[in-house]
């Protein structure tokens, strides 16, 4: 039998908010509808159909948010990872609106379970994508155009000046500022989803694998030490299913993402300083976390992650940024 799993050591787990462990499933159990995967879609799904009167259950092999839902960069971010013209070109104008208008409506619903439930989540509101080339700019304004023509979406540009107020360093020439996007504590955003899903009615079982999908009218979930029977089944574990559903495992590919996190810089070190600034120097693309809570030990003394200009002597080579500004190059 596994041994209860803890969540890996991140900066996210060494800060979130007390969470209660749930139970190890044992013995039979039967539900409207049975959930694998205690992610944000996994509970996601479990708190919409227990608000709707169904029964569910949620089956999770490790800890409530222990895969990516509760160890990604955090960002909540409008529309896709390529611009919204790539989009239309594929699927036509039409549908393109409505891809985007969906995930117009996943930044509201976040903003809005983080309000409802009292999630204490580390929201903060704005996100920036910059420039760093004179090509930028004009590829970045005429996705402003596109957005406001197109989508009915407006966003702001910021110019040089404007953006140093808020970025203080001179990689950046320009921006598409985004009030409505935002940043989270994931790990903590996914744990008040999980309360708010059992405060609905929702039954959730940790280290609980599941082993077998037994098809039918009924279909029933096996686990280690016990089983749920339902009249439907989500699969919700993305790339960390394998073998419960033969024919998705083909179609799911694990993708990695990094983010490092400093501790807090100061505000003496947190202004740019240019002769640091080599043609060398490569960025870390990093989460936003919140200034005031310092870091647990094991990251306070920064990874180098990047191929840095020479530092100077005694200072760390990656502190010429502001803490509280998410960047993500490279994306």
């Amino acid at each position: 039998m596994r041994q209860p799993s803890a969540h890996t050591h991140t900066w996210y787990h060494d800060t979130a908010t007390p969470a209660p462990e749930y139970p190890r499933l044992q013995g039979r159990e039967t539900a409207d509808v049975v959930v694998l995967g205690a992610g944000l879609t996994g509970l996601s799904a479990a708190l919409e159909l227990a608000q709707a009167g169904l029964k569910v259950i949620v089956l999770e092999a490790r800890r409530v948010g222990w895969g990516a839902s509760g160890r990604n960069g955090g960002q909540v971010i409008f529309g896709y990872s390529c611009d919204q013209s790539k989009i239309a070109a594929l699927v036509g104008i039409e549908d393109s609106r409505r891809l985007f208008d969906w995930s117009l409506e996943g930044v509201r619903l976040v903003r809005e379970r983080i309000a409802t439930h009292g999630i204490d989540a580390h929201w903060r509101d704005g996100h920036a994508h910059v420039a760093i080339k004179p090509r930028h700019i004009d590829e970045l304004k005429a996705w402003q155009r596109d957005l406001a023509e197109n989508y009915g979406y407006d966003v702001a540009w910021w110019d040089r000046e404007q953006l140093q107020a808020v970025v203080p360093s001179p990689r950046y020439i320009g921006a598409l500022h985004d009030p409505q996007s935002g940043h989270l504590h994931p790990l903590n955003y996914t744990l008040g989803v999980a309360r708010a899903a059992v405060a609905a009615g929702v039954r959730i079982f940790e280290n609980t694998e599941v082993t077998a999908l037994d098809r039918g009218a009924r279909p029933v979930l096996r686990c280690t030490q016990g089983e749920v029977q339902a009249d439907f089944v989500v699969l919700a574990g993305n790339a960390l299913v394998h073998g419960i559903a033969p024919e998705l495992d083909s179609k799911i590919m694990p993708v990695g993402t990094y983010v490092g996190a400093t501790e807090p810089l100061g505000e003496a070190r947190a202004r740019p300083d240019p002769q640091r600034h080599g043609r060398r120097r490569r960025q870390l693309g990093a989460g936003l976390f919140p200034p005031q809570r310092r870091p647990p030990p094991v990251v306070r003394r920064p990874r180098k992650l990047f191929h840095p200009a020479p530092a100077q002597p005694g200072r760390h080579d990656d502190a010429a940024h502001d803490p509280r500004v998410s960047a993500a190059q490279g994306r």
